[in-house]
């Protein structure tokens, strides 16, 4: 079947809205669904006149049509496993948004890269040392993970997360001998309003940290990817 109401503007949309660069045909599938049910819909209906299962001939068609959207997303060529609309898991294709989307808008190309890096660190649930994140961000000579530029950069992500209805994402940032971020995560929480000005450091840590890591796990790609 092809697409009618689904249009190649409606799935630039969808691209652009993932949270996270990479994801796969579900994680369309469900943004359409959602935020485009009419549209979903009408073109589902359309599939009925073939023989078939019509989701399946929908959510093929689907697929093809991202594959044409080059200037948007690149087909990874692999296949991720994660539910599908009836609830089950299913295997399905692997994309990489190759544009800048809209919840990253007003970051720099180096903050992008950075949060990046955190985004998929949160995804699988674990940490990021400031030597890993400084190394992004380029920084070399003596003890770059004590550079004020890192620290900059990792406010800066979190408050435009914070900014955006988002958990901390810096909070996977942690040293290596406290397996906690440093001070400047907990000033900036508090002058985003997030952490209370009582609210003890480690508590307030370990609960922002679980946020992060069910957040992006919610929101990324299937795991393993």
């Amino acid at each position: 079947m092809r697409l009618s109401a689904i249009t190649d503007a409606i799935l630039d949309e969808a691209v652009r809205a993932q949270p996270a660069d990479e994801f796969d045909t579900h994680d369309i599938i469900f943004w359409l669904s959602r935020n485009r049910p009419r549209l979903y819909a009408e073109d589902l209906h359309r599939a009925l006149d073939d023989e078939g299962d019509p989701f399946k001939r929908l959510h093929t068609a689907i697929g093809i049509r991202l594959a044409g959207l080059t200037a948007v997303v690149e087909q990874q060529h692999i296949k991720g496993r994660s539910p599908n609309v009836r609830g089950e898991t299913s295997e399905c294709e692997v994309w990489r948004r190759v544009c800048l989307p809209p919840s990253a808008q007003g970051l720099s190309p180096e903050l992008h890269a950075l949060r990046q890096l955190l985004i998929t660190a949160a995804r699988e649930r674990r940490f990021v040392s400031y030597t890993e994140a400084a190394r992004v961000l380029g920084l070399r000579g003596t003890k770059p993970w004590r550079s004020p530029r890192l620290f900059a950069a990792l406010d800066a992500i979190s408050t435009f997360e914070h900014e955006h209805g988002r958990p901390l994402l810096s909070a996977v940032v942690v040293s290596g001998a406290g397996k906690q971020p440093g001070g400047g995560f907990f000033k900036m929480a508090k002058r985003n309003g997030v952490q209370m000005p009582d609210e003890v450091n480690r508590t307030f840590f370990k609960t922002q940290r679980d946020r992060v890591w069910d957040y992006w796990q919610q929101h990324g790609p299937p795991a393993g990817r």
